[in-house]
């Protein structure tokens, strides 16, 4: 049987690991090796474009912007 993992939509409970990278490739910020960020969608803590970017994605995605 093939499981179908949620997917994420408004309100869902959201943990994921980040990392922001300068133009020349220089890390800027990273949750790699700490604790990831953990949040709940639309809940105004996290800037609205990252959400938009988030919808739709499942368990183990991984998104680059």
């Amino acid at each position: 049987m093939n499981e179908m993992r949620a997917e994420i939509i408004p309100g869902s409970g959201v943990t994921l690991h980040f990392s922001l990278t300068l133009p020349d490739g220089t890390e800027a910020l990273s949750t790699y090796g700490e604790e990831p960020l953990t949040f709940n969608m639309g809940d105004g803590s996290m800037v609205a474009g990252l959400e938009l970017a988030l919808y739709g994605l499942r368990p183990g995605m991984e998104q680059t912007l």
